[in-house]
């Protein structure tokens, strides 16, 4: 058998006077508090005497303790509590210079050790047994707690016996699509899938057939302040066209509303047209417009010196001085040589 913490032969410790035998309880701290009240010295420093060598800190090594009581380490492991497992009797590692001491070997030991502590907390004793029988079977029943079953199986059959009591007990149900009688369920309203799915297409085209009358909705002229379909008051900004409507749901209603009078030759009530304020804010869109209607259909030259072809400019957006974009960065990039020499020249000179 190996022991942990056997001692090198060539380790040598002075042997104190008294050197008393451990008892069979004994652990490491209580063998030695008695050795060292048997040779008038205080614990703490025995204790720190059979640390580890050469700071002395940590817990008492069992090879030390063995040279100083004059016993081997194997005897020492054979009487003292606390160098074997509690629960299997087997040597417990080195134990580490700090933490907690190991008391089990190992993961089991200690799982083993609690079962057998809390077993008797499990399954306290003395309690009274009582007697029953099944409610089902009639068998009889010895258990600690009343049972009304003696099994899943009673109880599960006896679950469907008073379900189809109930059931025959309920009033009469008949089928709304065939009139047969319903035999299952509580709330059935057919009695097969067969008449629910041929019911429900029944119930389907006829909501089909009969489309709901749609009242017209009238569309108010904007006054600036309301909304033009629902009423509600406006939001207006600091800037931009106002608006016509509070939301895009009601922007969206007004458009289908227009497109559905158009459709049944109606009139929607008003008719959604460009709004131009006239304030000074907004004068300046109308003088572009204006421009541009100007330009439309006459036919320009380009500003590129090297190309100069005439081109018909486009009606919207600004109006166009070159012919194509290349034409742009080239006229671009002359502008910029002829700054870059203009400065050339001014510095030399």
């Amino acid at each position: 058998m190996t022991v942990p913490g056997e001692i090198h032969r060539a380790e040598r410790l002075r042997l104190p006077p008294a050197r008393p035998r451990p008892h069979r309880d004994d652990t490491v701290d209580s063998y030695i508090q008695r050795l060292a009240r048997a040779n008038h010295l205080k614990p703490g420093y025995l204790r720190t005497y059979l640390c580890e060598p050469p700071a002395h800190r940590g817990r008492p090594r069992l090879g030390r303790l063995a040279a100083v009581s004059g016993r081997t380490a194997s005897a020492l492991w054979r009487a003292l509590t606390d160098l074997r497992c509690a629960h299997c009797e087997k040597p417990l590692p080195e134990p580490a210079d700090s933490g907690r001491p190991a008391r089990w070997c190992s993961p089991n030991c200690r799982q083993a050790a609690h079962r057998e502590r809390h077993q008797d907390h499990r399954r306290p004793r003395g309690r009274p047994v009582t007697e029953s029988e099944c409610q089902r079977c009639g068998t009889l029943i010895i258990k600690s707690r009343p049972a009304r079953w003696c099994s899943g199986t009673c109880r599960n059959a006896d679950y469907r016996r008073r379900r189809s009591e109930t059931s025959r007990n309920s009033a009469k149900r008949v089928c709304e699509r065939c009139g047969m009688l319903i035999t299952k369920g509580r709330s059935a309203r057919w009695c097969s899938r067969t008449c629910r799915n041929a019911d429900y297409d029944e119930r389907r085209r006829a909501s089909r057939t009969r489309p709901k009358p749609r009242q017209p909705i009238q569309i108010r002229p904007p006054d600036g302040v309301t909304c033009g379909l629902c009423g509600a008051p406006l939001n207006l900004a600091g800037k931009g066209r106002p608006p016509l409507w509070c939301s895009p749901n009601c922007r969206q209603g007004a458009h289908r509303e227009r497109r559905r009078a158009g459709q049944q030759g109606r009139h929607a009530g008003w008719e959604h047209k460009p709004v131009i304020s006239t304030t000074a804010a907004n004068s300046r869109p109308r003088r572009r417009n204006e421009r541009r209607a100007a330009v439309t259909g006459a036919k320009t030259r380009c500003a590129n010196l090297a190309c100069a072809r005439a081109f018909e400019p486009s009606a919207a957006g600004r109006p166009a001085r070159y012919c194509s974009p290349a034409c742009r960065q080239a006229a671009h990039r002359a502008r910029v040589r002829i700054a870059e020499a203009e400065r050339h020249l001014a510095a030399a000179g």
